[in-house]
Protein backbone atom coordinates (compact mmCIF):
# COMPACT_ATOMS: atom_id res chain seq x y z
CA UNK A 1 0.00 0.00 0.00
CA UNK A 2 3.06 2.41 0.56
CA UNK A 3 4.01 2.07 -2.59
CA UNK A 4 0.80 2.91 -4.25
CA UNK A 5 0.46 5.74 -2.79
CA UNK A 6 4.66 6.97 -3.43
CA UNK A 7 3.68 6.05 -7.17
CA UNK A 8 0.26 8.22 -7.30
CA UNK A 9 1.89 11.08 -5.59
CA UNK A 10 4.94 11.07 -8.07
CA UNK A 11 2.06 11.17 -10.88
CA UNK A 12 0.43 13.79 -9.09
CA UNK A 13 3.60 15.28 -9.04
CA UNK A 14 4.05 15.12 -12.99
CA UNK A 15 0.59 16.03 -13.64
CA UNK A 16 1.14 19.67 -11.56
CA UNK A 17 4.40 20.02 -13.84
CA UNK A 18 2.83 19.52 -17.15
CA UNK A 19 0.04 20.97 -16.77
CA UNK A 20 2.34 24.04 -15.36
CA UNK A 21 4.11 23.75 -18.86
CA UNK A 22 0.77 23.93 -20.50
CA UNK A 23 -0.50 27.06 -19.03
CA UNK A 24 2.74 29.07 -19.66
CA UNK A 25 3.80 31.04 -22.60
CA UNK A 26 6.33 29.76 -24.56
CA UNK A 27 8.80 31.77 -26.53
CA UNK A 28 10.32 31.26 -29.75
CA UNK A 29 12.94 32.89 -31.70
CA UNK A 30 12.82 33.02 -35.39
CA UNK A 31 15.15 32.66 -37.83
CA UNK A 32 15.19 36.84 -38.56
CA UNK A 33 15.89 37.16 -34.77
CA UNK A 34 12.33 38.07 -33.96
CA UNK A 35 10.83 36.39 -31.11
CA UNK A 36 7.16 34.94 -31.13
CA UNK A 37 4.91 34.43 -27.73
CA UNK A 38 2.63 31.16 -27.92
CA UNK A 39 -0.42 31.95 -25.69
CA UNK A 40 -2.26 29.03 -23.82
CA UNK A 41 -5.33 29.98 -25.60
CA UNK A 42 -3.56 29.20 -29.44
CA UNK A 43 -2.82 33.14 -30.12
CA UNK A 44 0.53 34.05 -30.57
CA UNK A 45 2.35 37.43 -30.99
CA UNK A 46 5.60 39.49 -32.12
CA UNK A 47 7.18 39.33 -28.24
CA UNK A 48 7.51 43.64 -27.59
CA UNK A 49 4.91 44.51 -30.56
CA UNK A 50 1.92 44.70 -28.74
CA UNK A 51 1.08 46.12 -24.94
CA UNK A 52 -1.89 43.55 -24.25
CA UNK A 53 -4.49 42.24 -26.71
CA UNK A 54 -6.38 44.86 -28.20
CA UNK A 55 -9.99 44.46 -29.53
CA UNK A 56 -10.92 45.28 -32.96
CA UNK A 57 -14.83 45.07 -34.21
CA UNK A 58 -13.95 44.23 -37.88
CA UNK A 59 -16.29 42.13 -39.46
CA UNK A 60 -15.90 42.90 -43.46
CA UNK A 61 -16.41 40.23 -45.82
CA UNK A 62 -14.56 41.52 -48.35
CA UNK A 63 -12.08 45.00 -49.42
CA UNK A 64 -11.64 46.09 -52.24
CA UNK A 65 -8.30 48.05 -54.24
CA UNK A 66 -8.19 49.09 -57.54
CA UNK A 67 -4.85 50.79 -58.80
CA UNK A 68 -3.45 52.44 -62.12
CA UNK A 69 0.08 53.33 -63.51
CA UNK A 70 2.07 53.97 -66.43
CA UNK A 71 5.12 53.77 -66.21
CA UNK A 72 8.22 53.27 -68.84
CA UNK A 73 9.08 49.86 -68.12
CA UNK A 74 5.13 46.93 -67.68
CA UNK A 75 6.54 45.15 -64.58
CA UNK A 76 6.93 48.50 -62.64
CA UNK A 77 3.95 50.11 -63.73
CA UNK A 78 2.53 46.73 -62.36
CA UNK A 79 3.61 46.73 -59.04
CA UNK A 80 3.30 50.64 -58.89
CA UNK A 81 -0.57 49.99 -59.78
CA UNK A 82 -0.30 47.09 -56.72
CA UNK A 83 1.21 49.44 -54.26
CA UNK A 84 -1.58 51.73 -55.33
CA UNK A 85 -4.41 49.35 -55.04
CA UNK A 86 -2.95 48.57 -51.50
CA UNK A 87 -2.65 52.19 -50.54
CA UNK A 88 -6.43 52.26 -51.07
CA UNK A 89 -7.31 49.60 -49.42
CA UNK A 90 -4.98 50.72 -46.18
CA UNK A 91 -7.17 53.85 -46.40
CA UNK A 92 -10.50 52.46 -46.36
CA UNK A 93 -9.75 50.02 -43.09
CA UNK A 94 -7.95 53.90 -41.50
CA UNK A 95 -12.10 54.76 -40.62
CA UNK A 96 -11.66 51.40 -38.45
CA UNK A 97 -8.09 51.38 -36.77
CA UNK A 98 -7.02 54.26 -34.62
CA UNK A 99 -4.24 56.06 -35.83
CA UNK A 100 -2.56 56.73 -32.69
CA UNK A 101 -2.92 52.57 -31.98
CA UNK A 102 -1.30 51.59 -35.35
CA UNK A 103 1.00 53.45 -37.56
CA UNK A 104 -0.01 53.92 -41.71
CA UNK A 105 2.85 52.05 -42.34
CA UNK A 106 2.10 49.21 -39.97
CA UNK A 107 -1.18 49.16 -42.02
CA UNK A 108 0.50 48.92 -45.45
CA UNK A 109 2.64 46.37 -44.20
CA UNK A 110 -0.20 43.60 -42.86
CA UNK A 111 -2.29 44.79 -46.30
CA UNK A 112 0.57 44.60 -48.83
CA UNK A 113 1.88 41.11 -46.80
CA UNK A 114 -1.91 39.47 -47.62
CA UNK A 115 -2.55 41.01 -50.95
CA UNK A 116 1.09 39.77 -51.57
CA UNK A 117 -0.92 35.89 -51.37
CA UNK A 118 -4.24 37.31 -52.95
CA UNK A 119 -5.49 36.70 -56.69
CA UNK A 120 -5.50 39.95 -58.24
CA UNK A 121 -6.83 41.32 -61.99
CA UNK A 122 -4.62 43.07 -64.34
CA UNK A 123 -5.52 44.73 -67.05
CA UNK A 124 -2.58 46.42 -69.51
CA UNK A 125 -3.92 48.70 -72.23
CA UNK A 126 -1.92 49.62 -75.70
CA UNK A 127 -1.28 53.09 -74.55
CA UNK A 128 1.11 51.26 -71.43
CA UNK A 129 -1.54 52.10 -68.83
CA UNK A 130 -1.75 48.76 -66.32
CA UNK A 131 -4.71 48.54 -64.13
CA UNK A 132 -4.74 46.37 -60.89
CA UNK A 133 -8.00 45.20 -59.09
CA UNK A 134 -7.26 43.09 -55.09
CA UNK A 135 -9.87 41.64 -54.00
CA UNK A 136 -8.98 40.36 -50.07
CA UNK A 137 -11.52 38.13 -48.19
CA UNK A 138 -12.49 37.79 -44.78
CA UNK A 139 -9.97 35.11 -43.77
CA UNK A 140 -7.63 37.99 -45.50
CA UNK A 141 -9.07 40.33 -43.29
CA UNK A 142 -8.42 38.46 -39.96
CA UNK A 143 -5.07 37.92 -41.14
CA UNK A 144 -4.63 42.08 -41.28
CA UNK A 145 -5.89 42.36 -38.07
CA UNK A 146 -3.48 40.05 -36.34
CA UNK A 147 -0.30 41.31 -37.87
CA UNK A 148 -1.64 44.87 -36.41
CA UNK A 149 -2.04 42.94 -33.07
CA UNK A 150 -5.89 42.50 -32.87
CA UNK A 151 -7.84 39.99 -31.55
Amino acid sequence: MGNTVLVLGRVAILLYAVSSIAASNIYVTLEDGRTVVLYPDKTWDYAGERGGKKKLELNLQKLRGKGMAKKGDLMESLEFAKNEACRRMAGSLRKYIPAEETSDEALLRCITTEAEAAEFSKNFSEDGTVRVEIELDYNNIQNIKTCLGYE
